[in-house]
């Protein structure tokens, strides 16, 4: 089976080889493999391990060398002390594509360092080595999961992280949403040669992906990562996902940055929630948000982004300052959000439901969520019951999720804008002083007289 081009061998790989294959209970290997053969991958998977000739049913071989034919990914989970072999001899058979899987914060300074000795021997020259953690790689969309962490829902949302904890919470947050990944990478920041700018530059555009999330090393070139990110955004929307420590001079730079170079910034959790909602979600850009509330909620003020203005309706015997007097049934509260809802100056309406006790309160929120689903106009619910990509746990979080939506139409639009066209010094020539050159065949008029430099040849 011959292997495939880059990046084709790793987007579509038909043959994986995983050097280090086990069947020990827990250990990398075998938890490696097991979430390899527990999804519907169609390509052929190759183990190898010195001790064995077949592993979980598969045939495996005793060594690399053994192996005939190609592949398209060598993936390997040994001890640092065997890349030096295994890259020589992956050179040697012309395997081009290495993945290293480790868990790099339990080894020794001295496993490290033979780690990264061997990586930067070999890296290059037809080596492309990218060493990835424990969370490893995850195409859902083609069943392949080369981590060992659970699988993920397949969805339209691409991660590359440099840190396991980071991947299993932007997971999280995106089964919260119901949504999905379409490409999962998790780097060795410190480790792999290859780094967040580079694949970014190999994601190009896939119709599988509606956005990406990328979690933020500082560590690597700056300068080629956010020229990377700005060749990115020009065909996928990108969220940068910041977890270490910024002063408000980074925040600064790094909103200036977002831009120029068109994507959006999370520095928590609760940002990159309401982030993903905004980019995953089919929202339109809104200046104003109508609030309706079964508890005062004027306070909501406070929370209220630059770019939206919130608004609390008045309706006698019904609602003051947004406020839903009275009991807020369920027959009440869907005929005044729908009555809100069809003023023609409604843009959006944000309906919140309190924590209470009475029976009605779930019935309330289900039927709040079915009209979700049947208006034309944005209806976004918070309760605690809430769940999807347009109902939230707190209003706050709807407000910031309609701030991103907002900032994102900007940034987009700045990318489509022309600039201004600015003063400068050109003269404008005049036709007399050009008829005159011209009759006098003169090349030294007719530049002076165009406003140009002198001919090459003129003394």
């Amino acid at each position: 089976m011959p292997a495939q081009t880059d990046p084709g061998y790793f987007f579509m790989p038909n043959h994986i080889i995983l050097i280090g294959a086990s069947e020990q209970p827990y250990s990398l290997g075998e938890r490696v493999l097991s979430n390899l053969l527990s999804t519907p991958f169609q390509g052929k998977i190759t183990p190898v391990n010195p001790r064995h000739h077949t592993i979980a049913g598969l045939p495996a071989y005793t060594s690399l060398n053994k192996i005939p034919g190609s592949a398209d990914l060598i993936i390997a989970v040994t001890p640092p002390d065997s890349y030096d072999t295994l890259l020589k001899t992956c050179r040697k058979k012309q395997l081009r594509h290495i993945i290293l899987i480790q868990d790099w914060d339990s080894l020794s300074a001295a496993e490290l360092h033979t780690a990264e000795t061997a990586i930067r021997k070999h890296h290059g020259n037809g080596l492309n080595i990218t060493a990835c953690t424990t969370a490893g790689i995850q195409l859902p969309s083609l069943g392949l999961n080369i981590s060992t962490q659970d699988g993920y829902a397949a969805g339209h949302t691409a991660t590359l992280t440099g840190n396991a904890a980071v991947s299993r919470q932007i997971d999280n947050i995106l089964n919260k949403l119901r949504q999905g990944t379409s490409r999962h990478i998790n780097l060795h920041p410190g480790i792999s040669p290859i780094t967040s700018a580079d694949w970014l530059n190999r994601f190009g555009h896939s119709l599988h992906t509606k956005t990406a999330v990328l979690h933020h090393n500082p560590e690597e070139d700056q300068r080629r990562l956010f020229s990377a990110i700005r060749q990115f955004t020009r065909h996928t929307p990108l969220i940068l996902h910041i977890t270490c420590l910024t002063t408000e001079t980074d925040r600064a730079v790094l909103h200036c940055l977002a831009r120029h170079c068109n994507f959006l910034i999370s520095f928590n959790a609760d940002d990159l929630e309401a982030a993903l909602s905004a980019q995953l979600s089919d929202l339109p850009p809104l200046s104003r948000l109508d609030i309706l509330s079964d508890t005062p909620a004027e306070w909501l003020h406070a929370h209220a982004p630059k770019n939206l203005t919130l608004h609390f309706p008045n309706l006698p015997h019904h609602i003051r300052n947004g406020h839903l007097t009275g009991t807020p049934t369920p027959s009440i509260c869907h005929d005044i959000a729908s009555r809100q809802l069809a003023r023609p100056d409604t843009q959006a309406v944000l309906t919140i439901l309190g924590p209470s006790g009475h029976e009605d309160y779930k019935k309330t929120a289900r039927a709040l969520i079915r009209l979700s689903e049947q208006t034309a106009k944005p209806l976004l619910v918070s309760s605690p019951f809430s769940d999807g990509i347009t109902h939230f746990d707190t209003p706050a979080q709807a407000i910031r999720t309609l701030s991103y939506r907002n900032t994102a139409a900007a940034l987009k639009q700045a990318q489509l804008d022309i600039a201004p066209p600015q003063p400068c010094r050109l003269k404008t020539p005049q036709p007399q002083n050009i008829k005159k050159a011209l009759a006098a065949a003169n090349p030294a008029l007719l530049a002076e007289a165009l406003h140009l430099p002198l001919p090459a040849h003129h003394p």
